[in-house]
């Protein structure tokens, strides 16, 4: 952190400054400002680390592949397994908007059905990753040749210990 003092600014200004940087992530558009930032300089990742809630408060996925959102779970989750090796508060993901945007659906039911299973156990396991600290969430999806509901072919199945304490209407 006293690397970041050569910025010559106070710790709260930062905090808005990084806070509004990262308010609107969009993770699969190039527009992922907490991973920019982190990768900045060393100061900068130490700074976003001692303040996890910045760097992972909302997120965008725009995507409808599940490697993609898989992506994104390991980086989440590297962040949790460091915070709890140092000893320090994980970050919390408090919202999350997932766009499942499919340019070209499969006409093949077999393929579809498959990434459909896919999808949805990514989906399923990122939400089983957030659900302590999710205040919100919204899953919407768009096929632009053929009318499809998210998980219309493989339903979003989450175990049963996965609770969202935080989620509210």
């Amino acid at each position: 952190m006293s690397q970041l003092s050569l910025v010559k600014l106070p710790v709260e200004l930062l905090v808005m400054i990084f806070t509004l940087a990262c308010r609107d992530d969009d993770y699969l558009s190039g527009q992922y400002a907490g991973s920019s930032l982190a990768n900045t300089c060393k100061a900068f990742r130490e700074f976003l680390r001692e303040h996890p809630y910045i760097r992972f408060y909302r997120m965008v996925i725009r995507s409808g592949k599940d490697s993609h959102i898989s992506s994104f779970i390991s980086a989440f989750a590297s962040e949790q397994k460091r915070a709890r090796d140092a000893r320090n508060a994980p970050p919390h993901l408090r919202h999350l908007y997932i766009y499942a945007q499919h340019a070209k659906t499969p006409r093949n039911i077999n393929t579809r059905a498959m990434q459909g299973r896919a999808f949805a156990a990514s989906v399923a396991q990122l939400l089983t990753l957030v659900a302590p600290g999710l205040e919100t969430l919204c899953l919407v999806q768009y096929t632009s040749d053929i009318p499809q509901l998210l998980f219309e072919d493989t339903p979003l199945v989450l175990p049963d210990h996965v609770v969202f304490p935080e989620l509210r209407e």
